[in-house]
């Protein structure tokens, strides 16, 4: 959810906005994303290897979707 909600369009909006590589590094134990100004997210991002925090997604608990893949 952080990487398609919030990451991706983030990093896209300020580099198409502002001219500026954003490197969003998210912190999955406490929920936290530091903000990297200047540097391009690397092409082999970890962040997108995360899987679904089932848990605490209510997309996958209330709709069953399967996020993970």
């Amino acid at each position: 959810m952080c990487t398609n909600l919030c990451k991706i369009p983030c990093q896209k909006f300020i580099q198409d906005s502002f001219g500026m590589p954003v490197y969003m590094s998210p912190n999955f134990e406490d929920m936290s994303c530091e903000m990297i100004f200047g540097h391009e997210p690397p092409e082999d991002d970890p962040a997108l290897k995360q899987p679904c925090f089932a848990t605490k997604c209510i997309a996958k608990q209330n709709h069953h979707v399967n996020c993970s893949i």
